[in-house]
């Protein structure tokens, strides 16, 4: 109960309990939360506080950790998926860092330990491209990616700090090509009359594409 309600990983030995009738005991317990932030449940091992082990509590840790990967996979293994660590040694054990992204390059789902090494909170996930917390675009893990597959990336976020990344992709979406935003082309036989956003288009290609989805989502032709 006290791992739930705190949301982290805790210990509570002998005496410690709020029940007398339960200082007998000594419980270790760490949440199990899913890739997109709900609290699911906790892990707990229970015993007689005279056989505590001071690894206890890390055994709990991993385990919570494990099911998480499993979750995770089973939510998002049919997409991008993107594993990170501080460590490059770190890259697939159950420390590390995972990330579910969109095609675009928006992070849709993560595990607690992917959120803590970006520094961002479950209500970040679904609002916050990969591009605004470190200095690369999905485009550029794409191309890393094809030239040496299966090597990390020791990426730089933007704050200075230091990360190695992995991206695993579908055999699908590995294979199709990474589009180039280009300003889009307008038919000869159907011109569309500037608009306020029109005046916005410096030339420049990402903020053309960005005008032509404006005009899409309000329904401009």
């Amino acid at each position: 109960g006290t791992a739930l309600a705190d949301g982290s990983p805790v210990v509570v030995h002998g005496a410690e309990h709020y029940l007398d009738r339960n200082a007998f005991l000594t419980c270790a317990a760490a949440p199990i939360v899913d890739p997109g932030g709900a609290l699911l449940g906790a892990l707990d091992i229970s015993g007689d506080r005279r056989g505590y082990h001071r690894h206890t509590l890390g055994l709990v840790r991993s385990g919570a950790r494990m099911i998480e990967h499993q979750l995770f996979e089973a939510r998002h293994g049919a997409g991008l998926r993107l594993r990170l660590h501080a460590q490059r040694e770190g890259l697939g054990t159950v420390t590390e860092g995972l990330l579910a992204l969109s095609e675009d390059g928006w992070i849709i789902g993560a595990n607690p330990a992917g959120l803590a090494l970006l520094g961002l909170r479950t209500g970040d996930l679904r609002i916050t491209p990969l591009a605004r917390i470190v200095q690369l675009r999905v485009s550029d893990l794409f191309d890393w990616n094809r030239r040496r597959p299966g090597e990390p990336m020791l990426v730089a976020r933007t704050d200075g700090s230091r990360l190695f990344m992995r991206l695993e992709t579908p055999a699908a979406v590995a294979a199709r090509p990474v589009a180039t935003p280009v300003a889009p082309q307008v038919a000869a036989s159907a011109p569309r009359s500037r608009s306020a956003l029109d005046a916005l288009d410096t030339g420049d290609a990402r903020l053309s594409a960005a005008i032509e989805k404006a005009h899409k989502l309000i329904g401009k032709p």
